[in-house]
């Protein structure tokens, strides 16, 4: 609903406006953050850093006019609303509340570096329509980092970008603006972008953007039952910790040495969390874990052990896991002899987790036997990110599935806030919380009580592999999971190369795993089952996973391009693994699933450089010496670079990020982009 503030006000009459109120929507790295410090004039946000769970509100005078500006948190960039965090879609819907009793604005940001595509335009319509679909007529298009355009006109981009972002053009009204970090300074392009809100408020007839006081009312509503139900469930809780702490009062032993294996999805943060744990650099958090890995310390007095292990898929079924996964999972169990302690379940609380992961989570672990839940608790991993919002407000909010988990691990649950890892009292209490599970139960034995029961069921695992039938469908389908796999090792392997990470290396575990993965005999199996599948793939299905000539030379290892340009609804929404349909629809659906997980890959990786590059050019307090950047990307065991490499890590980390659209490269670095580009070494030191 849309309210007046002048009924004497005429439709096109621009008249101005004492106040301004606005509310900056947009994906992560769409540069929200920078621009709301260029329209207010000063620093108030942090830019380049992934924001917490929460809006953040700051007044100014700007042009004489006072200016509200109410910056939100952004969804991932082509992620459908679904995949957003329920917390996140109610920061949007809470943000326009903040600036009473509406904005005149809602900004829509969207940075010119980064490629805008129609999963990228779904995304937009999904979130912004969150507030209601009448936000389009409130809505102004702000585009930031204007110099990458460099000698392109805005109009000749447009034209360029093509469809989906002209579309979006179009629902704000033909209403766009562009703000360059080149000229944050220039008062010009602030006063302009007021001026075009004053403009829209007149065609609005003077009214602003408003949201019925029911929707209000049941946000509250919905809000002070989250807060109750979590408040219940801390009590619950510490409840059953005192019972916990009484046993171990009453005689229980603590044990001399704690044993811990972390399991869970791909870039999921277990590397990061054993790092954390540790207390050091331990784990590599760049690369994919290929196999088990166990690593020992001394933390907060006691003996610990954590196993690392590879990770199953966030959105792809437990059936398409690699069986190799399944194997060195087990494997892994192996390495903490007589078992492990506790399974830390990692779980990021940064994402959403809905019925589709709970499954998945579920069957990759059903392997493992029912007993493991008895000693299985749930981390969450990047608690930064809630803000102040507790971890049990996010659980509630979450919804069923994600509290059914927490209830089949016995409300055991903890959150770690993996960039603090200065914090060790979070360590020390995830410690006390494994003594006092310990202290109610034995170790956990996978699956059988002997170690030798557990090498016999991998050996067993190894036999079924390699006996299976190549002729089925199914076959056919763990075919195409390894091409999968490879893919995903390609691409990380060229995205670490591009950010001068790949120089130091484990010898020995790159050698395991280029074993495993290039044998030239099994690609050439591999890519005669592809051909055989290729077969069953209608022309028009064919030409959307054709290879480029242009990309060929850097996929042929793979002989598939994953790259999915289009998508049908139908497709999108349709689980091949619970149908019976071909499997050319199969391979197109997997196509797409790959894109997300991949995504969610690249955007730890992002997230991880520009904390250590941010923290490397950030000056030193007195008297302490700087640490270089991305060494702890790359391995405690490498040798240390030198002033040069990390130098040219560095210039390679910028000139990728503007080379692959990531996002709003200046704001990362905190510096222009014509300083960067004409100054480098002056950056860097």
């Amino acid at each position: 609903m849309d309210t007046g503030e002048s009924s004497t006000r005429h439709v096109g009459e621009t008249r101005p406006l004492s106040e301004l109120r606005t509310v900056l929507l947009g994906a992560e790295e769409s540069g929200k953050s920078s621009a709301a410090n260029t329209i207010l004039g000063k620093l108030e946000f942090t830019p380049g850093v992934k924001t917490v769970l929460t809006c953040k509100k700051v007044q100014a005078n700007v042009s004489e006019r006072q200016v509200t500006v109410v910056d939100t948190p952004g969804w991932v960039g082509y992620f459908p609303a679904e995949y957003s965090p329920e917390l996140l879609k109610d920061q949007i819907a809470f943000s326009v509340s903040l600036c009473p009793p509406g904005p005149h604005a809602v900004l829509l940001v969207i940075n010119l570096g980064s490629s805008f595509q129609e999963e990228h335009r779904r995304a937009v319509q999904e979130h912004l329509e969150l507030l209601s679909d009448t936000v389009w007529r409130h809505t102004i298009l702000l585009l930031t980092c204007g110099d990458t355009l460099r000698e392109m006109t805005i109009e000749q981009h447009i034209e360029r970008e093509g469809q989906a972002l002209q579309w979006v053009i179009e629902k704000c009204g033909n209403r766009y603006h562009v703000l360059s970090s080149k000229n944050s300074s220039e008062v010009s392009q602030v006063s302009e972008l007021l001026e075009m809100i004053e403009k829209m408020v007149a065609d609005n007839g003077g009214y602003h953007f408003h949201i019925e006081n029911k929707v209000l009312q049941d946000m509250k509503e919905k809000r002070r039952i989250t807060e109750e139900r979590a408040n219940q469930r801390v009590r619950h809780v510490l409840e059953h910790r005192e019972i916990l702490r009484d046993l171990l009062k009453g005689g229980t032993s603590r044990p001399s040495e704690l044993r811990v294996v972390l399991l869970g999805w791909v870039a999921g943060g277990k590397s990061s969390t054993g790092n954390t744990i540790l207390g050091r650099e331990e784990f590599r958090v760049c690369r994919r874990t290929a196999q088990g890995e166990k690593k020992q310390g001394e933390v907060a007095g006691r003996q610990v052990t954590v196993v690392d292990t590879p990770g199953w898929w966030k959105f792809m079924p437990a059936k398409l896991t690699p069986d190799w996964i399944k194997e060195e999972v087990l494997k892994s169990l192996t390495l903490c002899h007589p078992g492990p302690h506790v399974i830390l379940l990692v779980i990021p609380a940064d994402t959403s987790f809905k019925e589709e992961q709970l499954k998945i989570v579920l069957d990759n672990m059903k392997h493992l036997g029912e007993r493991v839940w008895g000693h299985t608790l749930v981390l969450f991993t990047w608690g930064e990110y809630l803000g102040n919002i507790s971890i049990e407000q996010h659980i509630e909010r979450e919804g069923h599935a994600l509290q059914w988990l927490i209830e089949k691990c016995g409300n055991r649950y903890h959150v770690l806030c993996n960039m603090k890892k200065e914090d060790h009292t979070q360590v020390t209490e995830l410690l006390e919380k494994i003594e006092e599970m310990v202290a109610g139960k034995s170790v956990f034995y996978p699956l059988t009580e002997t170690q030798g029961e557990v090498v016999e069921k991998i050996e067993e695992m190894d036999r079924e592999t390699k006996g299976a039938d190549h002729s089925t469908e199914k076959q056919k389908v763990t075919e195409l999971m390894q091409i999968i796999d490879e893919l995903w090792m390609k691409r990380e392997e060229q995205l670490l190369e591009k950010m001068g990470l790949d120089r130091r290396r484990d010898n020995v575990r790159e050698t395991q795993q280029h074993d495993r993965r290039s044998n030239v005999v099994e690609k050439k199996r591999r890519r005669e089952a592809y051909s055989v599948m290729q077969e069953q793939i209608t022309p028009s299905k064919r030409r959307r996973c054709m290879v480029t000539e242009e990309r060929e030379a850097g996929w042929s290892s793979a002989g598939v391009e994953l790259n999915a340009q289009e998508d049908t609804e139908g497709e999108a929404q349709t689980a091949p693994w619970t149908t019976d349909q071909s499997l050319a629809f199969l391979h197109n659906e997997i196509k797409l699933i790959f894109e997300k997980e991949w995504g969610r890959k690249q955007g730890m990786i992002n997230d991880k450089v520009r904390t250590e590059v941010k923290t490397y050019i950030t000056p030193p307090a007195k008297g302490n010496s700087m640490e270089h950047p991305l060494t702890n990307l790359r391995g405690a065991t490498s040798s240390e670079p030198d002033t040069t490499d990390v130098a040219t890590s560095c210039v390679k980390v910028h000139d990728w990020m503007k080379e692959n659209h990531s996002g709003n490269s200046a704001a990362v670095f905190g510096h222009k982009c014509s300083e960067m580009d004409s100054n480098r070494p002056a950056i860097l030191y």
